[in-house]
C-alpha cells in the first residue's frame, strides 16, 4: 500500500474530543501525490489539515490516530518494481489451486516493499527457459515487475515479471532499473515530435531583432561541464560605473520553438527535465534543439530571456530589466576555467578572449 492514496478516518475511539462545529465525521484523504485531481479536493484538504491542526493544539498530549477506510488510488510504485528472483519453490498463504513448484518468490531492492511471490507460467519466455534448465545464475539477475494482485490481509503480494534487465552487479542493468523505477522514458523522440522542429540549419527571423533587446555586444559566457553541449543559460557583465555593475541571467527561448499542446510540447510535459546518468543523457528536448538550435554557444545569435540588475558596489540593486533579448556568447567556460578566474589564476577581457 506503500504510496497508495488512502481515505483515512481520525478514530474517536483512540482520539476522542469531539470537533468544535461539526457532529460529523471527519474524513481526510492523504496523497503522495503533489497536486489534486481538482480544485474542490485541494480545498477539502486544507480544511481537514487546519482542523487537525487546531485541535492538536487544543490537546498537545494527544496525537491524531486513524485506521484506512479504502484504496481511493493505486499507487505508481505497484507498476515499478525492481528486484531478484529466488527460486525456491513456495505455495502463497491461502493458494489452494497450485503447487509449490509453480511459483517462485520476487524480492525486491527497495527494502519497503514485502517480499512478493511470482507464478513460473508469467515468466518471460526466456526466463522460463532458464529455469525450466535448471539455470540458477537467473538469480543474480535484476528484473523489472508490477504488483498484479494484492489481497486484503496478505502480505504477499502476486508480481508479475515484464522484463529482465541483466546482471545485478553490472552497471547497465543498474541503469535501467533506476529508469524503470523512476518512469523515466529513455525512447527516442517520436515522428510527430520531430516533426515540429525547425528547418535546419535555424536562422533568426528579422522580425525577432526587432522586438527584442540586443545584447549581442555585451560581454556574454556560459559555464558548464567541460563536455557539455547543451548550453541552456548565460552571464553577462558590463561595468556602467566605477560604482556600478551590470550583472544579466539569460535563458535560452525554447517558447520559440515549442509551441503549446503540440506533440512536442506534450513529449516534453511527460520528460520533465533532461536526465544525466552515467554514460547516459537522456535530453527533455530533441538535440536539434537543446545542442543546437537553443544551445548558447560561442559566436552565434541566439534567442533568450534575460533578466539584467544594476549593482553598486556595497551589492545594492539600483536597477533592473527583465524581457526578450537576443545575445552572442564571447565564450563557453567550464567549472576549472571558472574557479581559475575566482583564484587568479588568468583574467578574461571584455573581448572574450582569454589567456593566463
Amino acid at each position: 500500500m506503500d504510496g497508495d492514496a488512502v481515505a483515512v478516518m481520525l478514530d474517536p475511539v483512540v482520539y476522542g474530543t469531539k470537533l468544535k462545529g461539526s457532529n460529523d465525521a471527519l474524513t481526510v484523504e492523504e496523497s503522495t501525490d503533489s497536486t489534486k485531481d481538482t480544485d474542490s479536493e485541494q480545498e477539502e484538504a486544507v480544511r481537514a489539515l487546519k482542523t487537525i491542526g487546531a485541535t492538536m493544539s487544543c490537546n498537545p498530549s494527544k496525537r491524531p490516530a486513524g485506521r484506512v477506510l479504502s484504496i481511493i488510488r493505486s499507487s505508481p510504485r505497484r507498476d515499478a518494481v525492481i528486484g531478484l528472483l529466488a527460486l525456491n519453490p513456495w505455495l502463497p498463504e491461502g493458494e489452494t489451486n497450485g503447487r509449490e513448484l509453480d511459483y517462485i518468490q520476487l524480492i525486491p531492492t527497495d527494502s519497503k516493499l514485502p517480499m512478493m511471490v511470482i507464478t513460473v507460467e508469467s515468466l518471460p519466455g526466456c526466463a522460463k527457459e532458464r529455469l525450466i534448465n535448471g539455470d540458477v545464475s537467473i538469480e543474480r539477475e535484476l528484473v523489472a515487475a508490477r504488483i498484479e494482485e494484492w489481497k486484503e490481509g496478505s502480505d504477499c503480494p502476486k508480481a508479475q515479471v515484464i522484463r529482465m534487465l541483466g546482471r545485478a552487479e553490472e552497471i547497465e542493468p543498474q541503469i535501467s532499473a533506476v529508469l524503470f523505477e523512476h518512469a523515466i522514458s529513455a525512447a527516442n523522440f517520436s515522428s510527430d515530435s520531430l516533426s515540429c522542429l525547425p528547418d535546419a540549419p535555424w536562422k533568426i527571423p528579422a522580425e525577432e531583432y526587432e522586438t527584442r533587446k540586443d545584447l549581442r555586444n555585451t560581454c556574454t559566457f556560459t559555464i558548464d561541464p567541460a563536455s557539455a553541449t547543451d548550453l541552456d543559460d548565460a552571464l553577462s557583465f558590463e561595468k556602467v560605473s566605477e560604482k556600478v555593475f551590470r550583472i544579466g541571467v539569460h535563458i535560452a527561448d525554447v517558447s520559440r520553438f515549442v509551441i503549446p499542446d503540440t506533440a512536442l510540447d506534450r513529449e516534453a510535459r511527460i520528460r520533465s527535465t533532461s536526465v544525466y546518468i552515467p554514460q547516459h543523457k537522456l535530453p527533455m528536448l530533441p538535440p536539434e534543439l537543446s545542442e543546437q538550435a537553443c544551445s548558447l554557444v560561442p559566436g552565434e545569435d541566439r534567442l533568450v530571456f534575460s533578466i539584467i540588475w544594476d549593482i553598486d558596489d556595497t551589492g545594492n540593486i539600483t536597477g533592473r530589466w527583465i524581457g526578450r533579448s537576443v545575445i552572442r556568447s564571447c565564450c563557453k567556460l567550464s567549472y576549472d576555467d571558472a574557479q581559475d578566474i575566482i583564484d587568479g589564476g588568468f583574467e578574461v577581457d571584455v573581448s572574450g578572449k582569454n589567456g593566463t
